[in-house]
């Protein structure tokens, strides 16, 4: 899957979102291409790298029966000289959000120790991680949308009819 957007719009938090996840349940090829220049080609890959190997890391290595396996990584940033990095964290138990990212915070020495055995980086970024407040709203809207009594138009059971 490969995308073109501009870094920008709004749509690009859910591309990752969902990037994450099929990331998380074993696609290997899942591509968001942008179309700014601010952000090289190697902090493109240092970024995606990153995020395969913390969702790897969360998977797989931590034994934590706080962090959950939803957890998901949506999206990464990595300063230019590579010394920190932000993981945006979501998680669909909304209410132990702020818990698994202060875990994950915690862990943060065991999960450099990993990500420095996976990655070919001279010096590992100091990760902190933060909750991602976009698929927190979106999960949000999308309750209320449910929450709504919205009778179907006639049209449209007339088609599901037919």
């Amino acid at each position: 899957m490969s995308v073109i957007l501009n870094k920008k719009s709004k749509e690009i938090k859910h591309l990752f979102f969902f990037r994450a996840i099929a990331l998380n349940f074993g696609a290997k090829n899942v591509n968001i291409k942008s179309k700014e220049n601010n952000m090289s080609n190697r902090m493109e890959r240092a970024n995606s790298q990153i995020q395969k190997c913390l969702i790897e890391i969360i998977k797989n290595k931590m034994n934590d029966p706080r962090v959950n396996k939803i957890v998901s990584i949506t999206e990464v940033s990595v300063t230019p000289d590579f010394k920190f990095c932000k993981a945006k964290v979501s998680v669909l138990d909304i209410e132990n959000a702020s818990e698994v990212v202060k875990v994950l915070q915690k862990s943060e020495g065991f999960i450099k120790r990993e990500l420095a055995q996976m990655l070919d980086m001279p010096q590992v970024p100091k990760i902190n991680f933060v909750v991602d407040k976009s698929t927190l709203s979106a999960i949000r809207v999308e309750e209320i949308l449910r929450s709504l009594n919205i009778p179907k138009e006639e049209s449209e059971e007339n088609d599901d009819n037919k």
